[in-house]
C-alpha cells in the first residue's frame, strides 16, 4: 500500500531532475506518436537539432545537426554589447509527456535565456517556447531573436520533391488562390507575413502563421505559431542541385524592444512537427494535438458545439444593409430563431451609443441588454454580445478598462459570448512612445498582443464558463495562441456562399473545423447593398455556413420590406431540417472527424466541399456544391477556364476509408439512389454523382455497412 501511495505521488509531482553534464550526454530526445526530435548541447554551448522525424518514415531532416543561434547583442543606453552565452544545465520534467528546459546565462551584461521543449502524449508537434530574463540594473534593448532557426539538411534531399504550402487567413478580401503550394528549389525564397502592421482594412497580404514542407506527399514537416504579426521565411540551398533549406519563424528583421530590469521578455512560442502521408494526414495528425492542447476546455467538454449560431446584424437592422440593430426587431426574432433549432443568438456592433456598455439604455433598445439576454435564454438560445472598445492595450489603464468592460457584460447582461473586432486598431497597429509599453513601433503590436491575451486569460479567471468569440476584422488574428483562447473565429468578412466555402478550404487545412466559423449572408458587405442570388437559396446558404462552426447572417423569415420576401414554408423546413440534421449527424464530425479536401478549391467554376470522415465510428459526411457552370459568374481574378465536361455529373473519389470494408452512401437530398460500395472502388474510382437545376448542393453519408 506504502510503496503503491508512493508511486502515485510520484507521478503526479512534477518529476525534475538536474543535469550538469557535457559531451555526449548533452541530448535529449522528445517524442510524440508521429514527431521525434533530438536537441543537445555542443563543446560551445550552442543549442543544436540533431533529428527531427516522423518515426514511421524515419527521414531525419536534420541528419547535419543544426545549430539554433541566440540573440547576439543588447544595447544598454545607447551602447551595443555583444553576448556569449554559457550552458548552465537542463531540467526535464515527466509530469505531461517530457518537457526540456535548457538554462543559459551571459555575465556580463547579465542574463539568462530558457529555451523550453515539450513533447506532449499522443500526435502532434513538439512545443518550444523562450525566455529571457534581464539581470542587470538598467534596462535593455533586446533585438530579434527567432522562434525557430533550423537548416534543414540531408543527403537525400536533394532527389526529392518538395513543396511549400501555406495558406491566405482571407479576412476581408479574396484571394484566388488562397491556398498556397510552390516547389522549393536552390534558388527559392519566401517570406510569409502573418498580420502585417498595416492593418486588415489597409491593403496587403496576410496568411495563417504556419507553413509546411512536403516531400512527394508522402511525408514532411510543419511549424505553427501562436503569436501573429510574425514572419515565416523558407529558402532553398545548392548550387546544381538543392542541399538544404533554411527555415525561420519568428519576429520581423527590424524588431527590437526594451526590457526593465528583473523582466522576463518572452519569444512568441511555437510548435514543430512531422508526419507521415500527403498534406490531409499532417492536418489530421495536428488537430489531434490542438483538439487536446490548444482549444478552450468547454470545445472539448461540451459535445453540443459547436453551437448553430445566427448573427442577427440584418433580422435587426434598423434600415436596410446597416448595421444599427434595434430591438423592436429582436424579440419576434428570438421566437424565429428558437422554432428553426438554432442555438446562439448574436447582437452585433452599435447596440450602444456612448463608449461604454454601461451607458446602453437607448431609445433602439429601450429594455436594455439584460432583458435580451434574459429573453435569449427564456428562448432556449445563448446570447453572444459584441463590444470592441479599441482600448490601448499597450498601457495597463487600458488592460485594465478592457477587463472592466467584458467584467460588466457578463455580470449585469448575463450574457454567454464575448464578441471582439480588436484588430480593427490598437491590437495590430499598437501604440508606442510617450506611456506606452512599447517605445518603437516595431514591438508596438508585440506588447498589444501581450496586453490582449492578458485580458482573455484574465476574463477566463475571472468570469466561470467565459467564452470569446474572435472576430478579428474577418480574421487577421489567425494563429494559434488566438484559436487556443476562442470557442470560434469568424473565418472571413465576405459574405457570399463561396467566398466562406473559400476561407474554410484554407483554414480547415490547419484549424479544427468547430472553430472555423462561417459567415454568410447572402447580402454584400457594406456600404455595397447588393443581394445575391443565394439569398433565395437558404439550403445552399445554410450548407456553406455550416462546414465548421455555424454561423449565418441573413435576412430572416420575415424578410425586409422592400427588398427581401418573407421565406417561403418550404424555405422554413428546410432549414428547420438542415439544423437538425447538422446537430444530431454533422456535428460529432466536425468535432473530431479527420478532414479530406478532396475537391478543388471552390472558384464559382468546378464542383467543390469537403469531406469528413471518422475511423472510429466508421462514419462519415460529404458536403458537395455544384456550380451552373453556364452562367455563374466566376470569383474576381478567375477566369472561366476548361469547365467540367459533364455539368450534371462528377465522379468523387473519397479518402480515409479502409479498403477492405462496404460503405453505404446515402443522400440528405435524395438526389441520387443509395448505394453500398466497398472502400478500394471508393478510393481508388469514386462515386458518379448527379446534380440538377443550376447551382445547387447535397449532403453525401456515409456509414459502415456489413458484407
Amino acid at each position: 500500500m506504502f510503496s503503491r501511495l508512493l508511486k502515485n505521488v510520484f507521478l503526479l509531482l512534477t518529476i525534475i531532475s538536474l543535469i550538469n553534464c557535457s559531451g555526449n550526454k548533452n541530448k535529449w530526445t522528445l517524442t510524440t506518436d508521429d514527431t521525434k526530435l533530438t536537441i543537445g548541447i555542443n563543446d560551445s554551448s550552442e543549442l543544436y537539432v540533431s533529428e527531427l522525424a516522423n518515426p514511421k518514415t524515419g527521414w531525419n531532416w536534420t541528419e547535419k545537426p543544426s545549430v539554433f543561434p541566440f540573440v547576439n547583442k543588447i544595447e544598454i543606453k545607447n551602447k551595443v554589447y555583444n553576448l556569449n552565452w554559457v550552458f548552465q544545465n537542463a531540467v526535464t520534467d515527466l509530469s505531461e509527456g517530457k518537457k526540456v528546459t535548457l538554462n543559459f546565462i551571459t555575465e556580463k551584461p547579465a542574463l539568462t535565456l530558457q529555451s523550453v521543449w515539450q513533447a506532449r502524449p499522443g500526435n502532434g508537434p513538439v512545443h518550444h517556447s523562450m525566455f529571457i530574463t534581464n539581470k542587470n540594473n538598467d534596462t535593455i534593448v533586446i533585438y530579434q531573436q527567432s522562434s525557430f532557426n533550423l537548416n534543414l539538411s540531408n543527403a537525400e534531399i536533394g532527389s526529392k520533391s518538395i513543396n511549400l504550402w501555406y495558406f491566405s487567413d482571407n479576412a476581408n478580401k479574396p484571394d484566388t488562390i488562397g491556398t498556397y503550394k510552390l516547389p522549393v528549389t536552390t534558388d527559392f525564397i519566401r517570406t510569409i507575413k502573418s498580420t502585417s502592421p498595416s492593418g486588415c482594412w489597409n491593403g496587403g497580404q496576410d496568411f495563417v502563421p504556419y507553413a509546411v514542407l512536403d516531400v512527394n506527399g508522402k511525408y514532411g514537416i510543419y511549424i505553427g505559431m501562436e503569436w501573429s504579426n510574425i514572419i515565416t521565411e523558407v529558402a532553398g540551398a545548392g548550387k546544381e542541385k538543392l542541399t538544404g533549406i533554411q527555415l525561420q519563424s519568428g519576429f520581423f528583421a527590424d524588431f527590437k524592444t526594451n526590457v526593465f530590469p528583473g523582466e522576463t521578455f518572452e519569444v512568441p512560442p511555437g510548435f514543430v512537427g512531422a508526419y507521415s502521408g500527403d498534406i490531409d494526414d499532417a492536418g489530421n495528425s495536428l488537430r489531434k494535438y490542438l483538439f487536446n492542447y490548444n482549444i478552450p476546455e468547454v470545445l472539448r467538454a461540451d459535445t453540443t458545439y459547436p453551437k448553430v449560431a445566427w448573427n442577427m446584424i440584418h433580422i435587426t437592422a434598423k434600415k436596410w444593409c446597416k448595421w444599427f440593430p434595434e430591438e423592436k426587431k429582436y424579440y419576434p426574432a428570438l421566437k424565429q430563431l428558437s422554432l428553426l433549432g438554432f442555438e446562439d443568438a448574436a447582437i452585433e456592433i452599435n447596440w450602444w451609443d456612448q463608449k461604454s456598455p454601461r451607458n446602453a439604455e437607448t431609445v433602439d433598445w429601450s429594455r436594455g441588454m439584460r432583458a435580451a439576454s434574459d429573453s435569449a435564454h427564456k428562448a432556449g438560445l445563448n446570447l453572444t454580445l459584441y463590444w470592441n472598445q479599441n482600448n490601448n492595450l499597450n498601457q495597463q489603464e487600458g488592460i485594465a478598462n478592457q477587463i472592466d468592460d467584458a467584467v460588466f457584460l457578463y455580470r449585469n447582461y448575463d450574457i454567454d459570448v464575448y464578441r471582439t473586432d480588436e484588430t480593427a486598431g490598437p491590437l495590430i497597429n499598437g501604440r508606442n512612445g510617450g506611456k506606452n509599453r512599447a517605445q518603437f513601433k516595431s514591438d508596438s503590436s508585440y506588447w498589444a498582443t501581450k496586453g490582449f491575451y492578458k485580458v482573455l486569460d484574465s476574463l477566463q479567471t475571472i468570469i466561470p464558463n467565459f467564452k470569446w468569440e474572435n472576430c478579428a476584422c474577418g480574421s487577421p488574428i489567425y494563429d494559434f495562441g488566438a484559436m487556443k483562447r476562442s470557442i470560434r473565429i469568424q473565418s472571413s468578412d465576405m459574405y457570399k456562399s463561396i467566398q466562406t466555402r473559400m476561407a474554410f478550404y484554407d483554414a480547415s487545412y490547419i484549424f479544427p473545423p468547430m472553430q472555423i466559423e462561417g459567415f454568410v449572408s447572402g447580402i454584400a458587405n457594406f456600404p455595397d447593398t447588393a443581394i445575391f442570388p443565394e439569398q433565395y437559396d437558404k439550403k445552399l446558404m445554410f450548407r456553406s455556413a455550416s462546414m465548421g462552426a455555424a454561423c449565418w447572417l441573413p435576412v430572416g423569415p420575415e424578410g425586409f420590406p422592400g427588398h427581401v420576401a418573407p421565406w417561403t414554408e418550404e424555405q422554413k423546413q428546410d432549414i428547420k431540417k438542415a439544423v437538425y440534421t447538422y446537430k444530431t449527424r454533422i456535428r460529432p464530425l466536425i468535432r473530431t472527424a479527420n478532414v479530406y479536401h478532396i475537391f478543388p478549391r471552390p472558384d464559382g467554376i468546378h464542383w467543390d466541399g469537403i469531406e469528413y470522415f471518422d475511423p472510429a465510428s466508421r462514419k462519415g459526411v460529404v458536403y458537395i456544391f455544384k456550380p451552373n457552370i453556364n452562367d455563374t459568374e466566376p470569383t474576381p481574378g478567375l477566369k472561366k477556364i476548361v469547365p467540367l465536361l459533364n455539368d450534371t455529373s462528377n465522379y468523387i473519389k473519397l479518402k480515409g476509408l479502409d479498403p477492405n470494408q462496404n460503405y453505404r452512401l446515402t443522400f440528405e437530398d435524395g438526389t441520387n439512389k443509395e448505394a453500398v460500395l466497398k472502400g478500394s472502388e471508393l478510393l481508388e474510382k469514386g462515386i458518379e454523382i448527379t446534380l440538377h437545376n443550376g447551382t445547387t448542393s447535397e449532403l453525401m453519408f456515409i456509414e459502415h455497412a456489413e458484407k
